[in-house]
């Protein structure tokens, strides 16, 4: 299973997961979290909600391009890649994830999606 959220230093990560699925099963589970409203709730007060309505819709479109990256990858390499889109709290949903799927090897890269958030918030002074 791979965690992807689309950044250069996950592509590293892709490519390496795959390598890998090659040896074995020859699938892959390729997963993106979306956080949402955890992450924007107590910010609603000083945030225009259309703000946050092109901010989630940003952060999904992400997603999908995150997992059409590791498809067009996995594709190329002969691995069946099961892509998924998750809402919420991403280390809950990567772990209940591994967990329902008996994952055995999980593949995370640093860049997360609250570190790019954490970056645009000190950016506009937040």
């Amino acid at each position: 299973m791979i965690s992807t959220n689309g950044s250069e230093l996950v592509r590293i990560t892709v490519d390496t997961a795959i390598e890998t699925s090659q040896m074995g099963e020859k699938k892959l589970y390729a997963v993106y979290v979306v956080l949402l409203g955890d992450y924007f709730s107590p910010m609603l007060l000083s945030i225009d909600r259309g703000w946050i309505k092109a901010m989630e819709e940003n952060i999904r479109i992400e997603g999908e391009e995150a997992i059409a990256y590791v498809e067009n990858a996995g594709r190329a390499a002969n691995v069946e890649i099961d892509p998924m889109i998750l809402e919420g709290n991403p280390a809950n949903k990567i772990v209940d994830f591994a967990e329902k799927n008996d994952i055995t090897i999980l593949a995370l890269s640093l860049w997360t999606h609250m570190e790019k958030l954490e970056s645009i918030d000190s950016e506009l002074g937040m």
